[in-house]
């Protein structure tokens, strides 16, 4: 009855209002609405809705007294107004747009009737209203920008394409080879006249039978054919060692990403070598090799211009190489140009960041760990993380490959990495035990290759136990007539010194599987008793030859006892003596040096004799001899932990040129090994210089 009763009177108000259309009014504030064609009009404060609070009104009359006033007044729902508006409604559109989720182009419609809003916001197909632009957004915010809920094989050809050559104006840095949204957006517009939603869309591609009039070619995008040569020089990726690695490109100057980036799987950092990638890719080559020189300090550059004449000549004599990039380049630069230039001016060059090759660390499912271009740095400053998850994978890990007490290797292959969670890895080696070894899992590459090449050796010493200890038997020296050996510590050291060299030099390897253990066990098998009598003989002559040179020096201090600078000069050169021979040299000394030091030994022991007969010309002597010695204790100083092997390698065998230096100074009838003057060492020290 209530409901009957409602509808009656909502029949009746519509009926009167379709009458009185022209007398609408909305509220404005209090009392005051506002009325068709902009008119302000209050309640007449006699009518029964005069402060009820009413949001919509139709009035019987409008009379103006002292103001207009609505008399005869009655409460509407503006919803009634639209259809008994009929044509005297306007409407008005407003924000287009492209929905996704109804896959069609929405608008905004306002209706109003004598200029009052009825409806606002209200979504409606913006199709129906604006074919043309709703074409238009279509294709630039549902197929250009991919904002389509439905899967279609054309998008996914085009988008695979767009990226494509948009991945060429990365790799070439340069835009202009990818035709732009407006090419592609014509291409749509031509093949899909009408079309204005995804219904449309598909109702063609249903009457054609295929998607393929919609998938663009090639030749509609590029706007410029890269040479195929050139783009070789951009390659997808790049091989370090045996491991091929994933590069990828962007050309996005400021962005911490632009340039080149290389992915290397956290499970290959602790041995990835930087040299390969020093200079960056080949098309980034002849750049790089441009920014280095003009970015020289002036009094060497001047003296390499015109500068890309000189970038010519390095990129076709060089070339580029996998070698560390600066020490490459300030040698060719020496050799070439005459121009020495110190590895470290070559350091202090600032290059553009897109020439320094970025380096992204990666887990298991190629998600970045961490990234940067401080090569160096990144490599040894990544330590994975070990939450509770981790943690409870690395015990997991830990049962299934460690093992103790081991003997033999009866374990099968052992691999250099395990995965440990989902972004962990391991590296398994064996370590020392005691009369035994273990396996053990290590975090780092750097522990696990230590350890287990100890391990190795240890294993080794089991395997050969009854030849090692027939060895230690004949590596025992005679009680008497090596005098040598108490400098030190007597027979007894001096034969475990020969033993642990013999076993290190043998035994400490990196091998991995029982075929290759032992393979190597059989072919040294034979060698293992040789080798320790040929050491022994070469370490007696350096004992025999330490304790001549120590007695020399003994007697010359007691026949000259009161003259103090002979006995400065004997005090200097048994300095010498205890570096060039410390107490580890058995064990510090490869064969090879071991056979040079007696010839060392009778230069100290002649200079010793000669130089208390004239201490001036030593004196001079000394003096020429010292500026190397100090050049070699700057090198050793300077020498960073990121210094190549090359450098240190450099180093080392500087150290030896300034010894036969010294030989050729002071006992020039012993002979050299090789030819020394000051000349070679100069250009040693200069080329060590150019090093990295």
């Amino acid at each position: 009855k209530r409901a009957l009763t409602e509808s009656i009177h909502e029949g009746i108000h519509k009926s009167i209002l379709s009458g009185y259309l022209s007398n609408i009014a909305t509220k404005k504030d209090g009392n005051v609405f506002r009325a068709a064609r902009g008119r302000d009009v209050m309640i007449f404060p006699g009518s029964g809705l005069f402060n009820k609070g009413c949001s919509w009104i139709v009035a019987a009359e409008m009379v103006k007294t002292s103001r207009l006033f609505a008399r005869t007044v009655a409460k509407i729902d503006p919803r009634w107004l639209e259809a008994l508006g009929g044509d005297r409604c306007k409407s008005s559109y407003a924000d287009p747009h492209w929905e996704k989720s109804r896959g069609e182009v929405m608008v905004f419609q306002e209706v109003t009737l004598y200029g009052l809003p009825i409806v606002t916001r209200r979504p409606v197909s913006y199709g129906p209203v604006n074919p043309e632009e709703a074409h238009d957004i279509f294709i630039r915010s549902a197929l250009l920008a991919g904002e389509v809920a439905e899967h279609f094989s054309f998008l996914d050809h085009n988008r695979t394409l767009i990226k494509k050559i948009g991945g060429l104006e990365d790799k070439l840095r340069h835009r202009g080879i990818l035709a732009g949204e407006e090419v592609i957006a014509e291409f749509y517009s031509t093949n899909l006249k009408g079309v204005f939603d995804i219904r449309s869309l598909k109702r063609l591609i249903k009457e054609k039978g295929t998607d393929n009039f919609l998938k663009i070619s090639e030749e509609d995008l590029l706007l410029l054919q890269p040479d195929k040569k050139q783009l070789a020089q951009y390659p997808d990726k790049i091989t370090v060692g045996d491991t091929p690695l994933k590069i990828s490109y962007k050309f996005a100057p400021g962005k911490e990403d632009d340039g080149v980036t290389v992915s290397v799987p956290s499970t290959l950092l602790s041995r990835f070598s930087t040299e390969p990638i020093e200079g960056g890719i080949p098309g980034f080559f002849r750049e790089k090799v441009t920014a280095l020189i003009k970015g020289l300090p002036k009094r060497y550059r001047r003296r390499l211009v015109p500068v890309s004449e000189t970038v010519e000549v390095i990129v076709n004599e060089m070339g580029q190489r996998d070698e560390p990039l600066l020490s490459t380049l300030a040698r060719f630069v020496y050799r070439r140009f005459a121009v020495d230039i110190p590895a470290s001016v070559w350091q202090d060059v600032e290059v553009p960041e897109h020439l320094k090759m970025r380096v992204s660390l990666t887990d298991e499912q190629g998600r970045e760990l961490e990234a940067g271009r401080d090569i160096g740095v990144l490599g040894r400053s990544y330590v994975p993380s070990s939450g509770q998850t981790e943690k409870a994978a690395w015990k997991e890990a830990r049962a299934k490959w460690e093992k103790t007490g081991i003997t033999s290797w009866d374990f099968g292959a052992l691999p250099e990495t395990v995965p440990i969670g989902a972004h962990l890895i391991a590296y398994p080696g064996l370590e020392p035990a005691g009369t035994t070894v273990n396996i053990r899992l290590f975090r780092t590459f750097e522990e696990a290759s230590g350890a287990h090449r100890k391990g190795v050796r240890d294993l080794f010493c089991i395997y050969f136990a009854k030849d090692l200890k027939f060895l230690k038997r004949n590596l025992s020296l005679p009680k008497k007539g090596i005098e040598g050996a108490d400098y030190f510590g007597g027979e007894l050291a001096v034969g475990e010194a020969l033993y642990q060299h013999v076993v290190e030099v043998l035994f400490n390897q990196d091998f991995r599987s029982e075929e290759s253990f032992y393979a190597y066990a059989k072919t040294v098998e034979g060698t293992i008793l040789s080798y320790g009598k040929s050491l022994k003989d070469q370490a007696i002559q350096v004992l025999n030859a330490y304790y001549r040179t120590r007695i020399a020096l003994h007697n010359l201090e007691h026949a000259n006892k009161a003259n103090k600078e002979v006995l400065s000069l004997c005090g200097f050169i048994r300095g010498g003596l205890d570096t060039l021979v410390p107490k580890n040299f058995l064990t510090r000394y490869d064969m090879d040096r071991l056979a040079q030091l007696p010839r060392y030994l009778k230069g100290m022991e002649v200079r010793a004799t000669r130089g208390a007969n004239d201490l001036e010309k030593d004196e001079k002597k000394q003096a020429e001899a010292e500026v190397f010695v100090q050049s070699y204790r700057e090198m050793m100083n300077s020498l960073s932990p990121h210094a190549s092997l090359e450098k240190r390698e450099a180093v080392d065998a500087y150290r030896w040129m300034v010894e036969e230096f010294k030989v050729s100074l002071f006992a020039q009838e012993l002979k050299t090994r090789f030819p020394i003057s000051k000349k070679r060492l100069e250009e040693k020290k200069a080329e060590i210089e150019r090093m990295v």
